[in-house]
């Protein structure tokens, strides 16, 4: 199972960016994130 990324900004899961696997996109709000920055959540 992967792992859910959570938005730092609205709380919204994230999605990531199709070219790369670093950063993610919050598919709420529409920022950018590096991962890093994400709360990494297991569902």
């Amino acid at each position: 199972m992967p792992k859910q990324l959570t938005c730092p900004k609205c709380g919204a899961d994230i999605i990531k960016c199709p070219e790369t696997l670093d950063p993610v996109r919050c598919s709420k709000c529409k920022k950018v994130w590096l991962r890093a920055e994400c709360k990494e959540t297991r569902r």
